[in-house]
């Protein structure tokens, strides 16, 4: 793990893309959103959010070993988490959203994580840029 401060409000922590690493990242979020007052129900959909953000980078982004960046920062009144790998070039916001009026044995595999993602955040944009994906995932403070 490796932190590193950016600028007044962003700090960087680079961890293994590794779901074992989850600990860790929620650990890290919890600590910087109360340094920026981010209230309890925002904390809460931020971190589920990452997690499941998190979660498929670490299942999906590469065919072997990669890290994934994860950078905090206060924007506009806003407490934004961005996720930054460099596996496969990947646009979730693309996809259709999960049908969730069928029934479980009915719903195909996959696009949950990423639906719940955006449901639970304020704001949520993709980003593909000197071959890194960015998912950036932001909640109101």
């Amino acid at each position: 793990m490796a932190m590193s401060k950016l600028d007044s409000s962003e700090v960087c922590l680079t961890l293994p893309a590794d779901d074992k690493k989850l600990r860790e990242l929620v650990d890290f979020l919890k600590s910087d959103m109360e340094k920026h007052n981010v209230l309890p129900k925002k904390q809460f959909n931020m971190i589920s959010a990452a997690e499941e953000v998190f979660v498929n980078i670490s299942n999906y982004a590469y065919d072997g070993t990669g890290h994934v960046e994860v950078t905090s920062f206060v924007q506009e009144a806003t407490y934004y988490v961005r996720f930054a790998d460099e596996g496969k070039q990947y646009n979730p916001l693309e996809h259709e959203d999960p049908d969730i009026t069928l029934e479980l044995k009915d719903r195909p595999i996959g696009g949950l994580g990423i639906f719940l993602a955006k449901k639970l955040s304020d704001k949520i944009s993709y980003a593909y840029e000197n071959g890194k994906n960015m998912l950036t995932i932001g909640v109101d403070l």
